[in-house]
């Protein structure tokens, strides 16, 4: 069953009380109950959030609930779909100069109760934020309040980089050290310096006391390049990166989510046996089509279509034919989903599917 939060409750049978006359008194304020939803039960826009006109009660006020149509993963709030059509659409608005769609009502009324939900008190603590789907990308918090600066900085690693850290000194605390963090060299594994071309580099995935989280994250990358956040020489070392490596990261079919997968230790340790994020799986270096706008649109802004355009033509050549899968299996991306989910993504994958 699928459990969201609304307020149900009308004054007719709201918690009664008495006042110090000794009379009752009916209680205005709605309580909040928690409403199962049946499996399967969606809206019109049931990739991002469920909206219910309660008529039946006085207070005649729309509500978000947060149930994901009934298909999310752990039944949790939808994050990153609720924001990422208000971002897309942001991003088409830009781009043809049509206002028409974002002012509709409904649409207004949607982005409104969205940002609600995301906005109010205690929302960090949602059990969204705790779900373990995904936690083999990053095993620690994701959340960065400082400024860009911090993130250039300290989360930058190309060849040079490589090379300072691997010199690093232990034990630095005063003003003027090198090593901020402590990073203790020999944590930095192996295939790092296998992975890192000479005129390329990446954002990592985290920096805690003693050592870095090296993983590649494609999500992160394009999003760096997109808002910014990344230089223009980090920006372009990034494109340089994917290029560099095209056979690890696109591989038969574009794009791996995250590289290289947890394996083996790191797997049993970090995931705990998580079945559904075996390696080169799902979110354990998956490879994930959808993934391809993200990187045309990091591609086109820093010059370079044509990485894009060679990632577009491998999904053209499969996904229509193979039933426009959510993501594949395997090192090279070339397996189909080894447990596909329950959403037909052909309705609304690809406008050729």
């Amino acid at each position: 069953m699928t459990m969201s939060i609304g307020k149900q409750q009308s004054q007719e049978d709201s918690p009664v009380s008495e006042n110090q006359s000794g009379t009752e008194r009916v209680s205005t304020q709605p309580e909040k109950r928690v409403r199962v939803l049946p499996n399967g039960q969606s809206s019109a826009m049931d990739s991002t959030a469920d909206t219910l006109n309660y008529n039946q009660i006085q207070l005649q006020k729309d509500i978000c609930v947060a149930d994901f149509g009934g298909r999310a993963i752990g039944r949790v709030a939808p994050v990153d779909s609720g924001c990422w059509w208000i971002i897309l659409l942001r991003a088409y608005t830009k781009h043809t100069r049509d206002y028409a769609l974002a002012e509709r009502p409904e649409v207004q009324r949607r982005m409104k109760l969205i940002l609600n939900l995301r906005l109010s008190d205690g929302f960090e603590t949602f059990p969204t934020l705790l779900c373990a789907d995904g936690c083999s990308m990053i095993d620690r918090s994701m959340r960065i309040t400082a400024l860009s600066f911090h993130i250039q900085q300290y989360y930058w690693l190309d060849f040079t980089q490589l090379n300072k850290i691997y010199r690093y000194k232990m034990e630095e605390y005063s003003h003027t050290a090198v090593n901020k963090f402590n990073v203790i060299p020999e944590s930095i594994p192996d295939w790092v310096f296998d992975f890192m071309p000479l005129r390329g580099g990446y954002l990592i995935g985290n920096v805690s006391p003693a050592c870095m989280d090296c993983l590649w994250f494609l999500l992160g990358n394009c999003i760096a390049i997109l808002s910014c956040l990344a230089t223009g020489a980090q920006a372009t070392a990034i494109t340089n990166l994917v290029e560099e490596h095209w056979e690890d990261l696109v591989g038969e079919m574009p794009l791996k989510i995250v590289y290289p997968a947890l394996e083996g230790y790191d797997w049993r340790t970090v995931t705990g046996f998580d079945p559904k994020n075996t390696w080169w799986n799902y979110h354990n270096g998956g490879s994930w089509p959808v993934l391809v706008w993200l990187l045309k649109a990091a591609c086109i802004k820093t010059g370079r279509p044509q990485i894009a355009k060679w990632a577009i033509e491998l999904v053209e050549q499969r996904l229509s034919k193979d039933g426009c899968p959510e993501y594949y299996d395997g090192k090279t991306g070339g397996t189909l989903e080894s447990k596909p989910g329950s959403t037909d993504l052909e309705h609304f994958w690809l406008p050729d599917c």
